[in-house]
């Protein structure tokens, strides 16, 4: 009886933590689609990156300039950023 007790309560506590946190998710993190118009990118070659604190490097340029990593072109070698 104890076990199916706890059992309960922890789904519960899961429910309500899972709810809270789409919640979070969809009150305050705007949606990509409705802010289309306002997301930039920028690409950048990777050519003359031959070190990890190179690429370091680059990654915190970019973020000092308000940039977050987007994602690695690995055909082109090429980096996104977003902004």
């Amino acid at each position: 009886m104890k076990e199916s007790k706890f059992v309960k309560v922890t789904l519960i506590i899961l429910v309500v933590l899972l709810t809270v946190d789409i919640s979070t998710k969809v009150l305050f993190n705007p949606s990509e689609a409705t802010a289309a118009g306002k997301i930039q990118y920028k690409v950048v070659s990777l050519g003359s990156i031959n070190s990890p604190s190179e690429y370091e490097e680059l990654l915190n340029s970019m973020a000092d300039q308000g940039w977050t990593f987007d994602h690695v072109l690995e055909i082109v070698t090429l980096v996104a950023f977003r902004k």
